[in-house]
């Protein structure tokens, strides 16, 4: 008798629930009707699509994952996509069984093509990472879009959909790893070029290249609602015109950069300009004043002189995050990941979901 009760609850806890993602579609405002939804798996031995499902009523869809996902002991991400328009948009990656609680959600848009040569919007935000390298510059430039329209802006010509200048004596011109496909992002006739669609909202795009050592002349286009440029020690001294020095940044133990930032520019040119090291005494000079100087003060002054300084380096936790200081960690975040030389498939996995909560953040900032 007691082997026939327990063998139902032996069967029932082998079982594990099916993991279900629900989601809806919306476009613009309101809700999507018809179509179909996509679950695609990304993962290190291989990606794909695995399921697709035709959306209910107001957008809503179900759709089954293979297994629950577990970020933690595999680099695999699943993702769910919905085609509007001829252009598919994506959800956020998918990596914890916590994820799986809430409502899933795919924003789209209808679309609107750009005029000849792209259309041009304002930058909320540029960040220009220098470091100093052999005979010149290595420029990471972080670009923030904003785009407060309701359409998708495309090229029905695959061609320009926005475009931006860059300083003369570019090289090595490359795309970072960003929110946009890297061949969709090209160099050419001197300016930074998009090819791939622009969706509302606040848009990243990381590019890197070197210029020439000397003088910079680095043209603007369009109004920047904030402007920075972050020059990495050890470096020579320059000036940034028409910035202003603010306080330094320490990413790490040994990477600290030097800060410049300007709001509410329009158009014209910044100009990074060298200038000479400030005059310093040499070591033997210095130690036989200071040695003068502790003999004639005594005791007093030599405790005197132990009075710490305070770092000029602003204190994280100092108060509550402002919608820059978010803007500020995804610019990090994504010059960091650019160092990685070849990122592994969780690398990629945490980075883009890590981005993701930073965004989300932004968005209940606003």
């Amino acid at each position: 008798m007691l082997l026939l009760v327990a063998g139902p609850f032996a069967g029932a806890a082998q079982e594990s629930p099916r993991p279900i993602l629900k989601g809806r579609v919306r476009i613009g405002e309101g809700p999507a009707e018809g179509g179909t939804v996509v679950l695609h798996r990304i993962a290190r031995e291989g990606s794909g699509e695995v399921d697709s499902v035709s959306l209910a009523r107001g957008g809503q869809f179900e759709i089954p994952l293979p297994h629950l996902p577990d970020h933690a002991g595999s680099s695999e991400i699943f993702l769910a996509s919905y085609k509007h328009a001829g252009l598919v948009y994506f959800g956020l990656p998918i990596t914890d069984v916590a994820q799986l609680d809430s409502l899933y959600l795919i924003q789209a848009y209808d679309t609107a093509s750009v005029p000849p040569g792209g259309v041009d919007l304002p930058l909320s935000g540029r960040s220009l990472f220098l470091e100093k390298s052999g005979e010149g510059w290595s420029v990471a430039d972080v670009f923030q879009i904003r785009h407060e329209g309701s359409r998708t802006w495309y090229s029905p010509e695959e061609g320009v959909v926005w475009s931006y200048p860059l300083p003369a004596g570019v090289a090595n011109f490359r795309a970072s790893d960003s929110e946009f496909p890297s061949d969709a992002v090209r160099f050419r006739e001197g300016s930074l070029e998009l090819l791939a669609p622009l969706q509302p909202g606040e848009r990243f795009l990381m590019v890197r290249y070197d210029l020439p050592d000397g003088e910079l002349v680095i043209p603007l286009k369009g109004h920047h609602e904030r402007l920075e440029v972050l020059v990495r020690e050890p470096a020579p001294v320059v000036e940034v015109m028409p910035l202003v020095p603010h306080p330094g940044l320490e990413m790490a133990p040994e990477v600290s950069f030097r800060r410049f930032v300007g709001q509410d520019l329009d158009g014209g040119t910044l100009r990074i300009l060298p200038r000479r090291e400030p005059w310093r005494p040499q070591a033997s000079w210095l130690g036989l004043f200071l040695a003068g100087l502790l003999g004639a003060a005594g005791v007093w002054a030599f405790r005197r002189s132990g009075a710490r300084v305070p770092s000029a380096a602003p204190a994280e936790g100092s108060g509550p995050l402002t919608r820059q200081d978010v803007l500020w960690q995804v610019a990090v975040l994504d010059e960091e990941f650019a160092r990685k030389k070849n990122p592994s498939p969780q690398a990629r996995a945490e980075y883009r979901q890590e981005r993701a909560r930073l965004l989300e953040q932004l968005r209940r900032l606003r």
